[in-house]
C-alpha cells in the first residue's frame, strides 16, 4: 500500500521560505480543507482540517511566484503526523503533506 493524499483547500498564510543549517532550501504553505456536513440533529456541523505543505527543488519557484494567501489549491502527496508545543505549553497534533 501506499500513502498517498489529495486535498483541496485555501492557503491560511503567504507561503514561507526556510533555508536549514544544511543548506537545504524549501517552502512551507499552511492549507486549510473545509468540510460541512448534517449530524443526527439536523445540525450543520462544519470542521476545518489544517495541513503544513513542504515543496522543494524547482517547486518552491512555482509556489512563490503562484501561490498566495486565499488562493484555493490542489495537492497530492504523503501525508505524515507530527507534533509540537504550543505557546501554551500544551502538546498538539500536525498533519504535514
Amino acid at each position: 500500500m501506499k500513502n498517498r493524499t489529495q486535498i483541496i483547500g485555501h492557503v491560511s498564510k503567504e507561503p514561507k521560505e526556510v533555508t536549514t543549517a544544511e543548506g537545504k532550501y524549501f517552502v512551507v504553505v499552511n492549507v486549510g480543507v473545509n468540510e460541512k456536513y448534517k449530524n443526527k440533529a439536523g445540525d450543520t456541523v462544519a470542521n476545518t482540517t489544517w495541513y503544513e505543505c513542504y515543496f522543494n527543488n524547482k517547486l518552491t519557484e512555482v509556489v512563490m511566484e503562484y501561490v498566495f494567501k486565499g488562493d484555493k489549491i490542489g495537492l497530492a502527496g504523503t501525508v505524515r503526523a507530527g507534533a509540537y508545543i504550543d505557546k501554551d505549553g500544551v502538546a498538539q497534533g500536525k498533519l504535514m503533506l
